[in-house]
């Protein structure tokens, strides 16, 4: 049976339509159960803390790899800013594959004396390197 030009436009349209009601943002579980919003059409950051640590290991996580390459070009240049003002120690590139890049960073010794003395240390802290828009802490 053949589907008139109408009910292929129809069933197109509806097709359409579906696609772009899907959210672009999904919810995804990360540390100890809490849940963060991550847009899908941007890099992907898994940061691990390892809690009681000086450093922390980032993922960054891309199919397409301009996207994936501006986000680490971002990333390093606000660590580059880190280490100028005396929180970073080093940042370097520990890994990289077609659609991942991994991260260390180093605290220096002093960032702890700079966050008690300031709270804008701790503030650039949570806004460079723990609250990175769609960074998931894994632990």
């Amino acid at each position: 049976m053949r589907r008139s030009a109408s009910e292929i436009l129809r069933s197109l349209e509806g097709r359409i339509a579906r696609l772009e009601s899907n959210k672009s943002s999904r919810k995804v579980g990360g540390f100890y159960g809490q849940y963060a919003k991550v847009d899908v059409y941007q890099c992907v950051i898994m940061l691990d803390t390892y809690d009681s640590s000086p450093a922390f290991d980032y993922c960054f996580m891309h199919l397409d790899k301009s996207v994936l390459n501006s986000a680490v070009k971002s990333f390093m240049s606000d660590m580059k800013e880190g280490e100028r003002i005396g929180i970073i120690e080093d940042a370097w590139i520990t890994s990289e594959s077609k659609n991942a890049v991994n991260i260390r960073i180093e605290f220096s010794e002093e960032s702890g004396e700079l966050q008690s003395s300031d709270d804008k240390y701790v503030q650039w802290i949570l806004d460079h390197c723990w609250k990175r828009p769609n960074t998931l802490n894994i632990g």
